[in-house]
C-alpha cells in the first residue's frame, strides 16, 4: 500500500520532470532558432540529443536561406547562398528543379535544406526541417 508521503512525492517527481522538459523545450527553441522554424523540428532535435551530422553548401548560412523569396531567380539565389551541392532537374507539375544546401553526414539525421523551382527558374519556395531518418 501506497502511503502518503510517498504518493506526494511522485507527484512532485512528476510535476519536475514534466517542468524540465517544458524548460528543455524552451530553451531548445532559443538555442536552435537560427536553424529551425518549428518546434516539432526542435523537438526532434532534442530527442534525438542533437545526433546529426549536417554537410552544408560552401557558403551556406541560415540567415541568407531565410532571405529567398518566391520568384527568386537562379542569379539572385547564387548571389546570396552560393552553389548548392547538388541540382536535380524534374518534369513534374509541381516543380522543375530541387537545390540541395544540405545533406546527412554520417547517420541520415540532419537539417534539410532545399529550395523548389519552377519552370522559368524562378523560386517556388523553401523547404526547411529537421530529417530524421
Amino acid at each position: 500500500m501506497i502511503e502518503e508521503g510517498e504518493s506526494s512525492m511522485k507527484i512532485r517527481t512528476f510535476i519536475f520532470g514534466i517542468i524540465c522538459v517544458l524548460a528543455a523545450s524552451v530553451l531548445g527553441v532559443r538555442i536552435l532558432q537560427p536553424y529551425t522554424r518549428s518546434f516539432t523540428d526542435v523537438a526532434f532535435y532534442v530527442l534525438f540529443l542533437g545526433d546529426d551530422f549536417t554537410v552544408f553548401a560552401e557558403n551556406y548560412s541560415e540567415s541568407a536561406f531565410k532571405k529567398i523569396r518566391t520568384g527568386a531567380t537562379e542569379a539572385e539565389v547564387l548571389a546570396v547562398l552560393g552553389e548548392p551541392l547538388r541540382k536535380e532537374t524534374y518534369k513534374s507539375k509541381e516543380y522543375a528543379a530541387i537545390w540541395r544546401y544540405t545533406k546527412p553526414g554520417k547517420n541520415g539525421n540532419y537539417w534539410f535544406r532545399i529550395i523548389l523551382w519552377d519552370e522559368h527558374a524562378r523560386v517556388l519556395r523553401t523547404k526547411a526541417k529537421y530529417y530524421v531518418d
